[in-house]
């Protein structure tokens, strides 16, 4: 029987991030390796996909060297695909491969059904296949636009500097064969003579946090992006995460990872044909993390507001400063914080638009609310005091709190 649980833990960072509309999803092979055919098979992994496409072009009679079934069984992969499209012609390898996928034949799999409930700001994937934009149409959202490199530079519209959610296909797209990307020159090209490319890499990289699924740590053009922002932004605290089979990585590798590449290891158990990656992400779908924290509201510009944000940490609660509200992406972050909050809780005793606008949002996400004032003005008033009034209020209100 399938695992019906994540049993791992989901950090709490990705869960804001993924609230807030600034994480990405990296979609690697084994993502669409879990949609499966009516006759029980899926699709091939890199390197099957590499055999199959040589045995059916000797079977239609194509011209092609005879050592390249030897390459693909010594794991030499990218040299193998690049001698494919060097004898290929784009239609010859995009009807080959259209005969490999099937995708009408292909049914989602509970991964992709889950994916468009999901508050991406976009998806970056090696795959070809439509799999993803066919997810958001099932489940009746609207269709992300789907960019391929050669779209993305012969358009005008910027899809980070618009705001458009897209699916970025960074090795091509099965409908448009001149987009494919198999072998070394392939990827030479795109890294080191594609500026462009390039830059939307690093500037997804740099700016949202990216959730690798189904990627196993091997590709060359990402790892390049993943190692040049290393070595540009040391200093940055900047966080990706990567979904892997637990022990696929040693602990040397997941430490080096974290260290050089800011790539935080979430180990899954992969019996059951990867079930637990489709839990994995129905549950960071609604998770809310483990202790569901209360949210305390206070002003860092108020006397002491830094005393009742001392407070807010021992009692191990999530803390928001109102005075954060006329920066970029507050309302946004606001409304992350109370998605995964327990209660809210409203410390200022004030009636201004912060409070207002936190007030509302509890109202339409169902989070209780408790008004607890600390006024940081009164010299009479101190910490122990403030967080005795907050835990007594907490205890009173938890029996009658509707977790989610």
């Amino acid at each position: 029987m399938p695992h019906l649980e994540f049993d791992g833990l989901i950090p709490e960072r990705l869960s804001l991030e993924l609230r807030r509309g600034r994480c990405v999803l990296f979609a690697g092979a084994g993502l669409s390796m879990q949609a499966i055919r009516t006759d029980g098979t899926t699709l091939p992994a890199w390197g099957k996909l590499l055999s199959e496409i040589c045995l059916r072009a000797l079977e239609r009679g194509m011209s092609l060297p005879s050592d390249i079934q030897a390459s693909i069984g010594e794991g030499a992969l990218l040299e193998a695909g690049q001698e494919l499209q060097d004898h290929l012609s784009a239609s010859e390898l995009t009807s080959i491969m259209g005969d490999i996928f099937q995708e009408d034949t292909l049914a989602l799999s509970p991964a992709h059904i889950v994916i468009p409930k999901m508050r991406w700001r976009a998806i970056l994937t090696t795959n070809y296949d439509g799999l993803l934009e066919r997810a958001y149409v099932a489940m009746g959202a609207e269709r992300p636009h789907v960019l391929t490199f050669e779209d993305y530079i012969g358009r005008h519209r910027d899809p980070l500097r618009n705001g458009d959610s897209f699916i970025f296909k960074i090795h091509g797209d099965l409908s448009q064969p001149q987009s494919i990307t198999l072998g070394t020159r392939s990827y030479q090209d795109l890294i080191h003579w594609n500026p462009g490319y390039r830059f939307l890499l690093e500037s997804i990289l740099n700016t949202f946090t990216v959730l690798f699924i189904g990627f196993g740590g091997t590709d060359p053009d990402v790892n390049h992006v993943l190692d040049a922002l290393a070595s540009r932004f040391r200093r940055r605290d900047d966080r990706h995460y990567i979904l892997m089979p637990r022990h696929k990585w040693t602990p040397v590798e997941k430490r080096r990872n974290e260290l050089d590449r800011s790539l935080e290891t979430i180990e899954y158990d992969d019996r059951d044909g990867h079930a637990q990656v489709s839990c994995f992400l129905e549950e960071l779908a609604l998770h809310r993390t483990a202790s569901q924290r209360p949210l305390i509201n206070y002003s860092a510009r108020s006397p002491r507001g830094r005393s009742l944000r001392a407070v807010i940490e021992d009692l191990d609660s999530d803390a928001i400063d109102i005075d954060t509200f006329n920066a970029a992406g507050w309302f946004d972050d606001a409304r992350a914080r109370l998605e995964m909050a327990e209660v809210l809780v409203l410390t200022t005793g004030l009636e201004g638009i912060e409070e207002r606008i936190l007030r509302s949002l509890a109202d339409e996400l169902a989070v209780p609310i408790l008004n607890v004032v600390c006024d940081t003005a009164r010299d009479y008033e101190s910490g122990s005091s403030w967080s005795a009034r907050i835990s007594e209020a907490l205890l009173n209100a938890r029996p009658t709190i509707p977790f989610k």
